[in-house]
Formats: C-alpha cells, structure tokens, sequence
C-alpha cells in the first residue's frame, strides 16, 4: 500500500504544480491584504485605520502574515500550503482506513477518489483555507473515533478548525453529542481545551473589531428561504451531481455504528450548514471540501461490506468490489471535471487574475494613494493597487455588509449586499465594473454600462446621477483596453 500511495499522492502533486499560481481565487487576495497590512504593522485592517474582519479565516491570514515577516512570496506560498494540506489530507485519510481495511489494498478507495476529484484538487490551489479546514476536521473526527489515552485532541482540533473558519464551532457540537457516551468529565475536558483556543479570538475580536463574529457573515448571511434554496442546489451541483445516486447510495450503505456513525454525522452537519448559508459562487465546491473525506469514507466502507458479503472465491468478491471503484472513480472525475469545464476555470482563472492584477497595478502607477475605488471584486484589484477601497459586496464595508436588501438569495452568493446610494453619497473617486473594466478597444458608454452584473452595478447605471458624476476612463495596455469610471472634478 505506501507504494500505491506514494503514486496517488505523487500523481495529485504533478497535477497540482502545474496550476499553481495560475488559479488563486480572488478571495486569497483579501486574506493577502489583511495579512501584508498586518506584518507592516497596519493592523488587521484591509483600508488603513478602518477596523472591518473582512476575511473568514483569522489564522490562515495570521500565517500568511507570518510569511510576509519572513520576507517569503506570500501569494505563491499560499497555493503551495493549501495543496499541501490537500496532499496530508489524503494520506492521513488512507491512514486511517489502513488500520480499519480487511486488507491493505481496501484502503485506498477513499484516499484515491479525494486524489481523483477535481473540484478537491481544484480547490487546493486556490490559495485559500478550505483544504486547510478539512484537514482540521478529520484531524477531529481522527480524535474523536480513534482509542488513546491522551485528552483534549477533539477540543484542540476542532479549536484549530475554528480558528480557521467559524463553522468548526458546530461541528465540535455535534461531534459531542455524538460522543456523549464517553461521559462528563471527558466532554468537560474536550470543552475546555477548545475553549481556551477559540475564547482569545472572540476577545480579540470584539476589543479589535467591535463584534462577535465577521462582517462577512453579515455580508452574506440572512437565513432566509431563498438561500437555503440556493444552498440546496449547490450542494447537488458542486456535491451530489458529482457523485451520482449509486455513489451517494454506496456511502449510505457504508453508514453504520461506531466511528461509521460520526463520519455520517459531521458530514450531514456540514452539509446541512453549507445549504442554510446559501451555497458559494465559486466552481470548486469549497464550501463542502471539509465533508467530502468523510462520504467518500462512508463508500469505502460500503466497499468492504460489498467484499464481505460476496463471499466465496476471493478474486470474485475483490473484483467486483474493485469494478464498483473504478465506476465510482469515473463518474467523479467525468461529472466533476463537467463542472470547471462549465465555468471555465481551466481557462477563466487565470485570466480573471492577470486582468485584475493589470488594472491593480495601473491604478497603482496613474493616481495617487488616497483615490478611493468602488469594486465588487476586491482581492487581486485591491492587493496590486494598494488604494481604499470601497467594498460595493460590503464584505469590507461595514455599512453595506450589514444592509438589508430585498434580493438576498436571489443573486450570486457573497455578492448579493450594495446600493448605489452609499457609492453616490460616499463619492469614491473610481468605480469599476467587475466584468466591464477589461475590453478589446475602447468601449461607448453605453457598452460599458451594458456590462454592468452586480446589483449595485445595476443599481447605478439606472441612476442618471452616475453619468452626471462620472466619465469613461481609458487605459490601453497592449491588445486591451482598461476603463473605469473616473469621478468629474465638481
């Protein structure tokens, strides 16, 4: 089995290299201002001297900070720790079935198809913390399943986990009442080993930022039925579409006692989490990374029943056993591969990027450091200009993260807040339109403002105040034209 896994592990690194850099999310670039804003010195602020959590991932943010300090490329570092907690993530995962497996072989099922799938493997060179989250919570789940003498592994798990993203609060939950059976005392010990991690960062949190939780939960939560609509079809489109009726049916065959019940449980929790929020935008299934070893845990236990029932002559049983596998395996690398190809994300990523790193850094160069900009898209644009921004999605902006609006549920998720009454009374001297900044040649008016995606951006081109106060601003950089909306001087 190590040399199986070796090639497993070996295949998903080859794969992962040749995407690095290319295809980091937007969002990375937000933890990336936070964190280079934090190592010199600026706080964890995203605009200086405006005190927004505008991130969801204090301790992914805090480590890229550390390696701003070191002087390393934060923003190659990124993609290169989040495929590697992807890589750990697949070992300790063959790991743990190894010792579980009728034989050897029987644990690779799992490890092999988290290797295969292309939303996981690409999702963890998106620079961002997901992959990182997942490994906490099976780290947890290890814990909580796995005999040992020494306490307080669950707790400082999921008290990591929840350093890096909120939800971990409710997985710890869960992952207690399902343990219930260990008594009291252990759970009272488990608590308070989490505790001691995640009520600094609440402390902090309130003194720094005058909250309990992120403005990005404001930004894009409202609980309403609408999400969870939205949240329901994205967990089928980036979760259940990929692996199919008979793959999802293997995984609920796998369930059972023991450490089977709280493989199933943390998974549904998670799950049933991802939908009331209202799913992602992104195409790489981010949001349901952390369940994803799980199920796939759960088919691979359906595997072993399957062996075990067959009976027989052993190389019928490992067979057809090994046949349920590879159609496992294919349906989730056809499906999942259907889904980038969808969006384009082999193509439209790296793309996306160079573009908003070309307009970041020619706001850099052609206005001075205090001309504010309103953009939806925040991350690479903000990162590379280094101007104020006006966050038009509020994930920054205190005022517009905590506004109503009428649509929540009906938009792309985390895009959703915004009204061009804050943009008109805040004044900002640039706006950019996130699919309208970019072009062959110099657009009309009215082209550009036909470009207009975001409710906001539609919001303003309704507004006759907008061609009133602003005018085209043309860049040319080559074979593109770049263009914004420059503020007229009153």
């Amino acid at each position: 089995m190590p040399v199986a896994l070796g090639v497993i592990v070996g295949a998903a690194a080859f794969w992962q290299v040749r995407h690095l850099g290319t295809h980091l999310h937007d969002d990375t670039f937000i933890s990336l201002r936070y964190a280079r804003s934090l190592a010199a010195g600026a706080g964890l602020t995203f605009n200086p001297g405006e005190r927004v959590e505008g991130y969801t991932n204090f301790l992914w943010t805090v480590l890229l900070a550390a390696a701003l300090r070191l002087g390393l490329d934060a923003v190659h570092l990124a993609g290169v720790l989040s495929s590697l907690c992807l890589l750990l993530l697949v070992v300790r995962v063959a790991r743990f079935g190894g010792s579980r497996a009728p034989h050897p072989w029987w644990a690779l099922p799992a490890p092999l198809l988290l290797a295969l799938h292309p939303l996981a493997r690409a999702e963890s060179v998106g620079g961002l913390e997901s992959a990182l989250f997942a490994l906490l919570v099976w780290w947890g789940f290890e814990a909580a399943v796995t005999p040992t003498g020494r306490q307080g592994r669950v707790g400082a798990a999921f008290g990591l986990a929840m350093l890096v993203r909120p939800e971990a609060a409710g997985l710890f939950a869960v992952v207690l009442a399902l343990q219930a059976r260990r008594g009291a005392p252990a759970l009272v010990r488990e608590a308070a080993v989490f505790l001691g991690l995640v009520l600094p960062l609440f402390a902090f949190r309130f003194a720094y930022y005058g909250d309990l939780v992120p403005n990005t939960f404001h930004a894009k939560v409202a609980w309403s039925t609408q999400q969870a609509l939205r949240g329901a079809r994205y967990a089928w489109d980036s979760g259940g579409r990929i692996l199919s009726w008979p793959v999802l049916g293997l995984a609920l065959a796998g369930c059972g006692r023991d450490w089977r019940m709280v493989a199933a449980g943390l998974a549904l929790a998670h799950i049933s989490f991802v939908i009331a929020v209202g799913g992602d935008f992104a195409p790489t299934g981010r949001f349901l990374l952390p369940a994803l070893p799980l199920v796939l845990l759960l088919v691979q236990s359906a595997l072993w029943r399957v062996r075990a029932a067959l009976g027989g002559n052993r190389v019928w049983h490992d067979g057809f056993a090994a046949l349920l596998l590879g159609l496992a395996a294919l349906q989730i690398q056809r499906a999942g591969q259907a889904v980038l190809d969808g969006r384009r994300w082999e193509t439209m990523y790296p793309y996306d990027l160079a573009a908003r790193r070309l307009l970041g850094e020619t706001l850099r160069a052609e206005f001075t450091a205090t001309t504010r900009v309103a953009v939806g898209s925040i991350g690479a644009i903000g990162y590379y200009a280094g101007l104020p921004i006006l966050d038009t999605f509020g994930l920054t902006d205190a005022e517009i993260g905590r506004m109503p609006v009428p649509w929540m549920g009906q938009a792309s998720a985390g895009h959703e807040k915004g009204d061009a009454e804050v943009v008109f009374r805040r004044a900002p001297e640039l706006i950019v339109f996130d699919r309208g900044f970019i072009a062959p040649r110099v657009l009309t008016w009215e082209e550009f403002v036909g470009r207009a995606r975001s409710p906001t951006e539609q919001l303003l081109v309704q507004d006759p105040r907008l061609r009133q106060r602003y005018r085209l601003r043309s860049f040319p950089t080559g074979e593109r034209v770049l263009q914004v909306l420059e503020r007229i001087a009153p």
